[in-house]
């Protein structure tokens, strides 16, 4: 841990957020400070200082006189959800190829190209982690402060969900392939089509954890498995 109190703060931050996002935490677990300030060898005020900002991200729901637990979601919230970040990425999409379609399409090709070395190396958690990346460029792109801060308060959500997907290597390759697809669409300044492309890539998503071992299941418990490897 690093020694000035800001440093802390952030280190503590960024490990409580990474243990939800990946599946260490399971969905709607109960998280106790003491554990935690314990586990993470500090005091509790900075695990209380997280808690509280992942509670303004939406991964956490502080309960009054019940505890602060990992966030919960059912199908039809992660629907919405979904739907939402479709709505985002979209606009901002379109802001970005207005702008600089060149820039935009040299950005994702360059993540794309990464992405597909790092499936030839079937290293699927770095092709994970590019996967983000791609989408979050997508929105930085837009160069809309507003449109940027809307994303990322659903951003934790969002990611924590894809981590719950089983790591497949054809639904890796599937997604590849479609961001593929998506930049030469732009890149034609087929904007139109590629607005419905990303729409339906995004809806993909939800389709995915929808059919889960059983569709009848809530999601918290289909979803309560991570990646492996």
């Amino acid at each position: 841990m690093l020694n000035t109190a800001q440093s802390l703060r952030h280190s503590v931050l960024s490990e409580l957020r990474r243990r939800i996002i990946e599946g260490d935490c399971a969905l709607g677990a109960r998280l106790s400070e003491n554990v935690l300030a314990l586990e993470l060898g500090v005091s509790r005020t900075p695990v209380r200082e997280a808690l509280m900002a992942l509670q303004d991200e939406g991964l956490v729901d502080v309960r009054p006189q019940r505890g602060t637990y990992v966030f919960a979601i059912d199908i039809e919230e992660t629907r919405q959800l979904c739907d939402l970040r479709g709505i985002l990425e979209v606009g901002a999409m379109r802001l970005a190829a207005e702008s600089d379609r060149a820039g935009l399409v040299d950005r994702l090709g360059e993540i794309v190209a990464r992405a597909e070395a790092a499936e030839r190396r079937e290293h699927l958690r770095d092709c994970e982690q590019l996967d983000r990346l791609f989408h979050e460029s997508l929105l930085e792109a837009s160069n809309n402060l507003f449109l940027i801060e809307s994303y990322r308060r659903i951003a934790g959500r969002v990611n924590a969900l894809r981590f719950r997907l089983p790591a497949d290597p054809a639904r890796v390759s599937s997604a590849l392939r479609q961001h593929r697809e998506l930049v030469g669409l732009i890149a034609q300044d087929r904007v139109g089509e590629a607005a419905d492309f990303l729409r339906g890539h995004v809806r993909n998503v939800f389709r995915l954890l929808a059919e889960g071992p059983s569709q009848k299941a809530d999601l918290l418990q289909t979803l309560d498995f991570s990646i492996q490897g």
